[in-house]
């Protein structure tokens, strides 16, 4: 499971790789289901990109609290998505958070990735 650590130490990796002194975004993926689906990709089935944040742990706190009914009742897992400024480079594991609803907390919750997420970037 990718930690919060492990999201600022990609952070970090990305600036030096790059050069580059811009701070980046979390943008939150919210989909419907996460299954097998034809040639090795996941089927997510419907999606939606609900908003983004300049803090991580910002973030976090809306999915745990489902801020402004993002859940609307058809999604049931999403991602935390870091990404820089300009045209988006795909988030490998490192990159993102994996989330899934959580009835009883009426949240999103991070958990472990399905296995069917680890080779695919989003």
């Amino acid at each position: 499971m990718t930690t919060k650590e492990d999201i600022y130490n990609y952070i970090e990796w990305h600036k030096n790789k790059y050069n580059c002194g811009d701070e980046p975004i979390f943008e939150i993926r919210l989909f419907e289901k996460a299954v097998s689906g034809g040639f090795n990709y996941p089927d997510i089935g419907i999606e939606d990109r609900p908003g983004f944040y300049y803090e991580l742990d910002t973030a976090i706190h809306a999915m745990n609290q489902n801020w402004a009914d993002i859940q609307d009742h058809a999604f049931r897992a999403g991602f935390i998505l870091c990404h820089f400024p300009g045209l988006y480079k795909c988030a490998t594991t490192e990159a993102r958070m994996y989330f899934v609803w959580d009835e009883k907390k009426q949240g999103f919750y991070q958990t472990e990735e399905p296995e069917i997420f680890k080779h695919y970037s989003y």
